[in-house]
């Protein structure tokens, strides 16, 4: 523990902190690409003591201690019980389970999206982090995307109304690594890449009323082409398209939001362009130089998280964004069963 003085305010919302400084233990569960990438960025924030990882996979938990210069916990029991708060970078299907495991020992909680990957599942974890007094986050990264946040900006304060959109999210294929396709692991396809679109499109346009879906499985097992209609509590409505097999084409993440007389699009996470007024030229913005990690959102929900331990702000997507977008997904999946249909959210 280092000497910084305690913050009253922070201590008042983390009683536990009032006989401590204001640094955080973390843990890592799972040594994954996104465990291993969080705890990077964990360890260049000088109010977080990266503490241990656990992976049941031995070897690959032992490279991830030496890459990220931490203890490999022996159990997820040992990881959990020395640390303040735990990130889960598990495989999708485990998320609730190892979440709520965390939040009942007392721990605050960084969930790696999807929040779940059933409605049942989600619904349980959501009363949990209700009754306890643990900080709890969802991964939805984009949301501290510079790109997406210009767009936010840009739509905020009811100057520019929304009145169109249609988003893509694609993937050129299921195939690397290879747990992608088995959905098993993953809860299936629109619980990977395309649920951050579902917590985009609740962020930017608002609240979902009611949904169309059409899908099938063309090339893998599992449903892999989707076409979705989402309706909102403006009015607006929002046509979304994913296919999981269209190789990896620029942009594979797009989204285009129209209005009277402008049209906002972006191009991943690289570029944002803004159209506002007739016979005008674009405004276009270019993020490509940005580290991955300033890009894409990570850094920025990294530190949010854990300023929300210190009492320092809130956590910008709680646990009730996440089951948002479980609930959607979980919305096309069960139109899928009499294609196409309406799902009344």
């Amino acid at each position: 523990m280092g000497d910084s003085p305690v913050d009253f305010k922070s201590a008042i919302r983390n009683p536990q902190l009032l006989e401590r400084n204001m640094t955080v233990k973390v843990g890592i569960l799972g040594a994954g690409y996104m465990g291993k990438t969080h705890g990077r960025i964990l360890r260049g924030d000088p109010r977080v003591i990266l503490s241990a990882v656990f992976d049941i996979d031995a070897q690959r938990k032992e490279e991830a201690a030496r890459e990220l210069e931490c203890r490999a916990a022996e159990s997820e029991e040992q990881l959990t019980d020395q640390v303040d708060a735990v990130y889960v970078t598990l495989p999708n299907t485990t998320h609730a389970a190892a979440s709520a495991r965390a939040l009942e020992r007392g721990k605050h909680v960084f969930c790696e999206k999807p929040f779940a990957t059933s409605l049942e599942d989600a619904g349980k974890l959501l009363e949990l982090c209700r009754s306890t007094m643990s900080v709890f986050a969802v991964g939805h990264n984009r949301r501290f995307a510079p790109a997406y946040m210009l767009v936010k900006e840009f739509l905020a304060g009811g100057r520019h109304e929304p009145t169109l959109a249609q988003f893509k999210m694609n993937r050129g294929e299921l195939e690397s690594p290879p747990w992608v396709e088995n959905a098993a692991v993953t809860g299936g396809y629109l619980y990977e890449t395309p649920i951050h679109l579902f917590d985009m499109a609740r962020w930017l346009l608002g609240e979902v009323t009611d949904l169309t879906a059409a899908g099938a499985a063309r090339t893998y097992a599992e449903p892999d082409n989707f076409s979705l209609l989402l309706r909102f509590e403006s009015g607006l409505s929002l046509t979304f398209a994913s296919c999981a097999h269209s190789t990896w084409a620029f942009p594979f993440e797009r989204i285009e939001i129209y209005g009277r007389y402008f049209t906002v699009e972006t191009a991943e996470m690289e570029r944002v362009s803004i159209t506002h007024g007739l016979n005008k030229a674009a405004s276009v913005q270019d993020f490509h130089a940005l580290k991955m990690e300033q890009k894409w959102g990570y850094a920025a929900i990294d530190a949010n998280f854990i300023s929300a331990v210190l009492g320092e702000e809130a956590t910008a997507v709680t646990a009730d964004d996440g089951y948002r977008s479980v609930e959607l997904a979980d919305r096309c999946y069960r139109a899928l069963r009499s294609t196409p249909a309406e799902a009344q959210l």
